[in-house]
């Protein structure tokens, strides 16, 4: 499965999202045949020109786009498996000290 970026984008403002779009060619997104491209966008108000590639998740799917948001959206997807297993150690930790007499809550023991 291809993600692309162009329809994965969203904005708050209508005419703003329209002028935006068109200026990324985010309303029809990039293409395969755009790999290798240089192309012009904007990231935090800053105007930087970046080249269009298509990388394989861990998961299989396929993003295309400027290698900056992709990079982006990589390290998101990348940091999925680390941030669940942090949670289940924690939830893990919080049971194991309640079985223990501790307070869930506040972690500390339940007698003072």
């Amino acid at each position: 499965m291809t993600i692309n970026l162009g329809t994965a984008f969203e904005d708050r403002k209508g005419q703003e999202k329209n002028k935006v779009c068109k200026k990324l060619n985010m309303e029809k997104g990039y293409t395969e045949e755009q790999i290798g491209e240089e192309v012009e966008i904007f990231i935090e108000g800053v105007k930087v020109f970046d080249e269009v590639i298509q990388i394989t998740l861990p998961s299989g799917n396929k993003l295309i786009g400027p290698s900056l948001s992709i990079a982006h959206i990589f390290a998101r997807y990348t940091m999925v498996p680390p941030m669940i297993a942090a949670s289940e150690a924690t939830e893990e930790m919080l049971k194991q000290m309640n079985e223990d007499g501790s307070d869930e809550e506040t972690g500390s023991p339940a007698h003072v």
